[in-house]
């Protein structure tokens, strides 16, 4: 699946399915600078997690992480990688695989 373009799209596709599946409200969130969380999770009109999938690592993944912990400190935030061991440099979030979800 790394090999096609679309790749991190389909995994996010992947996870959204989960999120309906399983009687979640799912918004997303961009900053004024551009960072971006994939998912910010509501359940009873209350929010209660927010979530980031990455198909692969970069820089702005860690720097979107940290951005949105700076400004929604109470909001819990969780990371989706497609392996096994991410290494996210961002304190107070849960990383897992993909296949957890």
């Amino acid at each position: 699946m790394n090999d096609r373009p679309d790749a991190g799209a389909l995994l996010e596709n992947a996870v959204f399915q989960q999120i309906i599946k399983n009687g979640w409200q799912a918004n997303y969130w961009r900053s004024k600078k551009q960072y971006e969380m994939d998912f910010v999770l509501f359940l009873e009109n209350r929010v209660e997690l927010a979530l980031e999938v990455k198909n692969y690592l970069n820089k702005t993944a860690s720097a979107s992480l940290s951005n949105f912990k700076a400004t929604h400190p109470d909001i819990k935030i969780n990371f989706i990688y497609r392996n096994i061991d991410p290494k996210v440099d961002a304190k107070n979030v849960l990383t897992f695989p993909v296949y957890a979800i």
